[in-house]
């Protein structure tokens, strides 16, 4: 990561690690191979991104900001386009979670 701090993590399948900050800013980690960053993603519509999490199956990651927003990613072949984003939350994202049957 750039400049920004980690304000969230997350652990993937096949040894990934997601990470993200307040420059809201998605990267996607292979712990395998020194730590290489094999891509990194903007946060669509949010700023000073304050949590994540990835389903049970791992085939999806959700972010949420301190602005409420809250982004639904699909996960394939270690990128992500976003699925789904909610933006009627008014207050700051404190935590996510994804029900256990995805």
């Amino acid at each position: 990561m750039s400049s920004s701090s980690c304000t969230s993590v997350a652990f993937g399948a096949n040894n990934t690690l997601y990470t993200v900050g307040n420059e809201a800013e998605v990267y996607t980690w292979d712990l395998r191979n020194a730590n290489k960053c094999l891509a990194k993603t903007s946060d669509e519509g949010n700023f000073n991104t304050t949590h994540m999490c990835i389903s049970n199956d791992g085939s999806q990651l959700a972010t949420g900001s301190h602005g409420g927003t809250v982004n639904i990613y699909k996960i394939a072949n270690n990128q992500l386009s976003l699925v789904k984003q909610v933006m009627n939350l008014t207050t700051a994202v404190s935590d996510l979670k994804f029900d256990p049957t995805g």
